[in-house]
């Protein structure tokens, strides 16, 4: 019976005429790793494709609850830390006229920066997003809120650090 060749077997690569070309050497031979750091490797790697096959199997989607970033965000984010740091001197920043300082830069936001909240903002024909009709019983009532709460804790579970406690 004449030899089969067997598709799992490694093929030499035949070297090459040309020159030109850049030798590539694909040997098996030692690397820098040592046994032990080529075993961690190996480890980590396993374990990465596990969590990510975990993931999708259960539907997490890492930052599936994050807003994308608005070109306006972008930018601002380009301009470096002294915009920032010039929000928390005064409400400047706010363009509809009921902004207070808060005690973060990241909290120091205007509800006209909110491309989402422009949306629901513009169909009412209002200045600021407080005096959309829903805007009080939907994000100041203490019970929806504590509905919400809930439901949110029921659908997505403790947060990690909560969890240990």
């Amino acid at each position: 019976m004449a030899h089969e060749e067997n598709a799992s077997e490694p093929r030499p690569i035949e070297p090459s005429d040309d020159e030109d070309e850049p030798e590539n050497d694909l040997s098996c031979g030692s690397s820098s790793f040592g046994d032990e750091d080529e075993r961690n490797l190996t480890e980590n790697s396993d374990t990465d494709e596990i969590e990510e096959v975990v993931a999708a199997v259960a539907g997490i989607n890492p930052y599936q609850f994050e807003p994308y970033a608005s070109d306006s965000e972008t930018s601002e984010n380009e301009e470096g830390e002294n915009h920032q740091e010039n929000r928390l001197e005064d409400n400047s920043w706010c363009s509809c006229g009921n902004c207070e300082v808060m005690p973060t830069a990241r909290e120091c936001i205007c509800c006209n920066e909110v491309q989402r909240v422009l949306d629901v903002k513009n169909e009412e024909d209002i200045s600021c997003i407080t005096q959309h009709p829903g805007f009080s019983p939907v994000c100041l009532d203490v019970h929806v809120l504590g509905v919400a709460y809930f439901q949110y804790r029921q659908e997505y579970g403790e947060r990690p650090e909560q969890a240990n406690e």
